[in-house]
């Protein structure tokens, strides 16, 4: 077979082209197998060109010369903010960047393989495009063979070695060391001989270096370390640029699985040209430094082999568990489904052992299973977790039967081993690992396979690797993924046995014994609330004769006994013994999973949609848990069908950049401004009103709105506005943090629509009265809300004779969408079928967007939403007109995200926002003196007991906590407004020293001192300081009338 390392110069042979990776590792494998290092053919040849230090391997094609590459960079590793830089083309990124190996220390300028979100802070969870491929190689593979594998697989990768490249020395922990030799059952004095054993079995480096190794000394520096000589080792780096980037927004799945899919990746495309490479390299956010060697050295290099470029999707995927081997035959094998010594090992009844192990084995509790199951096969109990045993294979030893034979171990998972042990040191058990041992003890009956997955012997908990392990290995009584309790037999008296066919919880009684307490359950939440008070946990059971139960009581209500034990009764929960029953209850101290909260929506960066589902937090105090509305989510129809349904669906609206289709656009793009005005800290549900003509698709266009966070019905986020004020609010309280449409607007008196549009604006309930007479404060909300009627909001309120709340414009967009043309012909039918498709399909897009803002920042969100809010009103435009284009503004960055994330096609969104600014009802004709009058009026009228509070009511006295005061002055009843929110309350229609004159001129403020009398005041009327005005009531009241 050819193996000529030279490619052919020139655009015509070496190109951009993508290749199908698969092919080529499967070629790069076979060149493995058939010793290519040794094909005198493949000698490297000279390089085509040179820049700096950089040898250039074939031609740079245009294409991959002007390929888009973005980094993230920082001066040392200990930078806490990172600098994204923005994209340049490859060809000066690697000439920048990579073209020379620097003198200096190893700790010096390191990049990022892509770019980070706006916290600038290098997690794994703030990558967000990955421009390239980096991978560590450290085992001591060659570098020469690896750089000709990659070029003759025909692509594109930038080589250079590492600081340490050819050191000749190894140093390892020592009581790492020693416990390998302890569970390896050899002498734990280290010799060459156990060194080179211990390399092979518990590292990475290849035979070369593992032979070659040298024990020298032990050496205390930083901790005990055991130094090794070894030929010099081969350390180098390989970074391959992507022929796309990988956009983590736009992957299907969990966050935590789309990383996971970056790391698989990096191990695989390793593994296809027979490196096994760091572990630690797998991090999308792992750090590289730049090319440095130390001052003298002189084998540094740097390599770019110019060919094709790699597709992500085509490298294939590998476990960070599987390990590479020397083996040319145990490789071939690997590809046909096995892995090392031979094929996969299973259990009598077909459960996989290695897939098992590599799963459960590092909290498998095996010397408490030889107790329950094989305790007669115990020989000698070296401590509580480690016994030596009689050996599965004893028919194989050279003294069979010897009942003095302490040649077999078992040892448990725990704070002794990271995993656990089961090993033989007879020559006849030589090759046989831990699952072989486990299979034949199996097989032979000394315990079911049914242990592998009780949760009993798992003392780490399946779910460990989330974050419970510490607590998991020390807690008596700990959970699995489902809820399943786990009673460890040193640390509780609880068991779990079983009763009349059922599985029962046992404890002991008065006199130790052990009798039934309580059927089995499960622990679906253990809770607090976002104080960190009201413990809660929720169990749920399977009583005789009905469904699946749940009960969650509060911690504290475990103290008294009838209310609890009354309760779990009541649903036909069953009792034997109620003391040992609660002492069960009580002992249940479980990691808390699940934060309480009073609304739905944004909480601390983690999101909680009506339907309960969370999507959590990156980083923080609510990454690790869920969160759950007071008192459960409330029962409705949220998701259905599929998010590609849903895309098909709404698909055809875009097309031709929207146009005779704006309202469904607007309909659609909104869909998710409720989870963006969460983000940003918005208040209230800003509204989007569509007005006009009937059979101009107000109502379609509502529902597609409701159908991206829910069904579009009743029972989803699609609303009738013919709603007592109690019933809105409780529709605004349980669907906080989504865009909610209402619709029937014509159906509604002005004065109901009145009070909804303010209880909006406010984003709060009413304020009641609790049963002792005290303040109790409403239900808070926020959100977005899209709203249709024949005619714009404000006109059918100055019809019924209602003023504007204060700020009206800015919260309530009216659009007219009479000038929209009406579809009709088999066009409109082919057209209409497909947007109802909308009732199968829903519920799917907020979440894609929820985590999208998660990693875009809220920083970055909220300048947005100004940019956009200022595009539409024009540069000259004064503070409030920007702020009446802020619903606009969220909904066309609503739209944004949405199509960066694909759920909907390629349009002009731009246009769609300009056109509905263009069509908005515009402001009143009243001066905007008067109008500023109006609005203040109607605050004072509608805010009164909310944050305008009366002076005597002790209950508002803090004045921070108010917006204005009520004071009666004698006859004359005065409103005390700091100097900074009068320009507020009067809806922000002109500066507050301009409203202040104009006050003033008319006798509507009322006047301090004697002499000079003005209109400001400074102290209060308890003799606190602050500057404020006193508005006579009476006047401004006049004033209005006139």
């Amino acid at each position: 077979m050819a193996k000529s390392a030279r490619k052919p110069s020139g655009a015509d042979q070496i190109t951009a082209e993508i290749i199908n990776f698969e092919e080529a590792a499967a070629a790069l494998r076979l060149m493995a197998i058939d010793e290519f290092a040794d094909d005198d053919s493949a000698a490297p040849d000279e390089p085509t060109s040179r820049f700096h230090d950089a040898e250039i391997w074939g031609e740079m094609s245009p294409e991959l010369a002007a390929l888009p590459i973005a980094l993230s960079v920082a001066e040392n590793r200990y930078e806490k903010e990172w600098k994204s830089v923005p994209e340049a083309p490859f060809k000066v990124v690697f000439e920048r960047l990579f073209s020379q190996h620097q003198i200096g220390k190893k700790e010096g300028r390191c990049f990022v393989t892509g770019t980070l979100g706006q916290s600038k802070r290098r997690l794994k969870t703030n990558v967000t495009h990955g421009y390239m491929l980096g991978i560590d190689v450290d085992s001591g593979a060659s570098l020469e063979d690896c750089f000709q594998r990659v070029r003759a697989a025909g692509l594109t990768c930038i080589f250079y070695t590492t600081h340490s490249h050819s050191s000749t020395g190894i140093e390892i922990a020592q009581d790492r060391f020693h416990r390998w030799a302890e569970k390896s059952q050899i002498d734990t004095t280290p010799t060459t001989e156990s060194i080179r054993r211990y390399l092979r079995e518990e590292t990475a480096y290849v035979a070369d270096v593992c032979d070659s190794a040298e024990f020298i000394e032990k050496r205390q520096d930083d901790g005990m370390k055991l130094i090794i000589g070894t030929l010099p080792i081969p350390k180098f780096r390989m970074i391959f640029p992507l022929a796309a980037p990988f956009i983590y927004a736009k992957q299907d799945g969990a966050h935590k699985d789309v990383i996971s899919s970056w790391s698989q990746k990096v191990l695989g495309l390793a593994q296809s040209f027979g490196v096994d490479a760091d572990p630690a390299a797998r991090d999308p956010s792992r750090l590289f430094y730049l090319p440095r060697h130390a001052k003298g050295a002189e084998n540094f290099r740097i390599m770019l082999t110019c060919g094709r470029l790699l597709r992500f999707e085509d490298i294939p995927n590998a476990n960070h568990r599987d390990r590479l081997t020397d083996d040319p035959f145990d490789r071939a094998g690997s590809e046909m489904g096995t892995k090392g010594n031979g094929k996969d090992i299973f259990s009598p009844t077909g459960i996989n052992l290695k897939k098992w192990a590599r799963d459960r084995s590092h909290g498998f509790d095996i010397a408490q299973v030889f107790k329950d199951f094989a305790e007669d096969r115990i020989r000698t109990e070296q401590s509580e977790t480690k016994f030596t045993i009689e050996c599965p294979f004893d028919d194989d030893h050279s003294n069979p039967g010897d009942p003095d034979d302490q040649g077999c171990f078992i040892q448990s998972a725990g704070a002794d081993a990271e995993t656990f042990s089961f090993h033989c040191s007879h020559a006849g058990c030589s090759g046989r690992d831990r699952l072989a041992h486990m299979q034949k003890a199996m097989q032979d009956g000394w315990f079911p396979d049914s242990v592998l997955s009780d949760p009993t012997y798992d003392l780490a908990g399946i779910d460990d690797e989330a974050g419970r392990e510490s607590n998991a290995r020390s807690a008596p009584i700990t959970t699995d993924a489902h809820g399943n309790l786990t009673f460890h037999s040193k640390r509780t008296k609880f068991k779990r046995r079983q009763r009349e066919g059922r599985d029962w919880f046992f404890g002991p009684d008065a006199e130790g014994n052990d009798v039934a307490a309580c059927q089995a359950f499960r622990v679906t939440h253990v809770a607090s609330d976002m104080t960190g008070g009201g413990a809660a946990i929720t169990i749920q059971f399977q009583p005789l004769h009905s469904q699946a139960r749940e009960v969650t009581f509060a911690r504290a209500e475990l103290y008294n006994k009838s209310e609890v034990l009354g309760r779990l009764v009541d649903k036909w929960f069953s009792v034997a013994n109620e003391r040992i029953t609660l002492d069960l209850l009580k002992a249940l101290e479980l990691p808390i999973d699940t934060t309480i909260v009073d609304r739905t929506g944004w909480h601390e960066g983690a999101f909680l949609h009506p339907s309960g589902e969370t999507v959590a937090a990156p980083v923080g105090r609510m990454d690790e848990t869920k969160l759950r509305l007071r008192g459960g989510a409330p029962v409705g129809d949220w998701r259905g069908g599929t998010l590609e349904g849903w895309k098909a669906a709404v698909a055809p609206i875009f097309a031709n950049d929207a146009r005779g289709c704006e309202q469904f656009a607007l309909g659609v793009m909104a869909g998710c401004a409720g989870v963006v005005a969460g983000f940003v800290g918005m208040t209230g549900f800003p509204i989007l009103n569509l007005h006009g003509n009937t059979s101009r698709g107000k109502s379609t266009s509502l529902m597609l709105a409701a159908s991206t966070c829910g069904a579009p019905n009743e029972r989803g986020a699609y609303q009738s506005l013919r709603k007592t004020d109690n019933g809105m609010e409780s529709i605004l309280a349980a669907r906080s943090g989504i865009t909610v449409a209402f619709d029937e607007g014509k159906t509604t008196n002005a004065e109901t629509l009145d009070n909804i549009i303010w209880m909006m604006a406010h984003g709060a309930g009413k304020t009641r009265a609790t049963v002792t007479g005290d303040a109790r404060a409403g239900r808070e909300f926020c959100g977005f809300a899209m709203t249709a009627n024949e005619v714009p909001i404000v006109q059918m309120m100055t019809q019924a004779k209602k003023s504007q709340p204060g700020g009206f414009h800015a919260r309530v967009c009216d659009v007219d969408v009479s000038g929209v043309p009406e579809l009709g012909g088999d066009a409109k039918d082919h057209f209409f079928a497909s947007l109802a498709k909308t009732k199968v399909h829903y519920g799917h897009a907020w979440e894609l967007v929820a985590e999208h803002l998660q990693s875009l920042g809220f920083e970055h969100v909220a300048s947005e939403l100004d940019r956009l809010a200022k595009e539409l009103v024009g540069p000259d435009a004064d503070a409030f007109t920007t702020r009446s284009a802020k619903a606009l503004a969220l909904v066309w960055f609503s739209g944004t995200i949405m199509q960066e994330l694909g759920l909907i096609p390629a349009c002009d969104l731009a246009r769609v926002a300009y056109w509905a600014w263009g069509t908005r009802a515009v402001e009143s004709t009243l001066d905007p003196f008067t109008r500023a009058m109006e609005t203040l009026l109607t605050n004072i009228a509608t805010r009164r007991g909310l944050d305008i509070l009366e002076w005597d009511n002790p209950e508002g006295r803090p004045f921070r906590e108010a917006a204005a005061f009520i004071y009666q002055d004698g006859i004359e009843e005065l409103l005390l407004v700091p100097r900074d929110k009068l320009a507020e309350l009067c809806g922000g229609h002109m500066s507050g020293g301009m409203v202040r004159e104009q006050m003033a001129v008319r006798g509507v403020l009322a006047t301090s001192g004697k002499s000079d009398p003005k209109p400001r005041w400074s102290k209060l009327p308890s003799g606190q300081a602050l500057s404020h005005y006193r508005v006579k009531l009476s006047e401004l009241a006049n004033f209005a009338a006139e």
